[in-house]
């Protein structure tokens, strides 16, 4: 009997992920408007950079992440993702050749964790999970992970 286990992205990388590119589309907006002299040209650049950059940060990310979610058992790990294309992607963890861990340097509180699985053929990314997640999807495929 095998049990499958669901994880999903940590919410706290997706807090960061929306005040980046809310700072980002700001910048790009105030930064375009003083430094290009077609002045209604760049109000309009600005706006858009500014309504984009809302759309992507309250709306997409957010639907992505609620879409994001992987399935482990001790056989295989399946990533689910999409907002607007559903994506199913499965992986035996016997085929894993060899695995990547990012961790950013305050990993435990913004959930900024990584694993890059590399297999035969193809990879598969685990992205946004929180630091005891990461280490108990390791402890799946082996207690060297660990």
């Amino acid at each position: 009997e095998s049990i499958m286990k669901i994880y999903r992205a940590d919410r706290t990388a997706l807090n960061i992920l929306k005040f980046a590119i809310v700072a980002v589309s700001a910048l790009l907006a105030i930064l375009s408007y003083e430094f290009i002299p077609f002045h209604k040209l760049m109000l309009f650049i600005c706006i858009l950079c500014t309504v984009l950059g809302c759309v992507i940060a309250f709306i997409y990310i957010p639907m992505w992440f609620t879409q994001l979610q992987y399935h482990v058992s001790p056989e295989y790990i399946t990533k689910k993702s999409g907002v607007f294309f559903k994506v199913e992607q499965t992986v035996k963890f016997s085929s894993i050749q060899y695995l990547n861990i990012i961790t950013s340097p305050f990993s435990k509180i913004t959930g900024l964790n990584f694993i890059i699985f590399n297999v035969y053929g193809g990879k598969m990314l685990l992205l946004f999970l929180r630091h005891s997640d990461s280490r108990e999807i390791l402890k799946y495929i082996g207690d060297d992970y660990c």
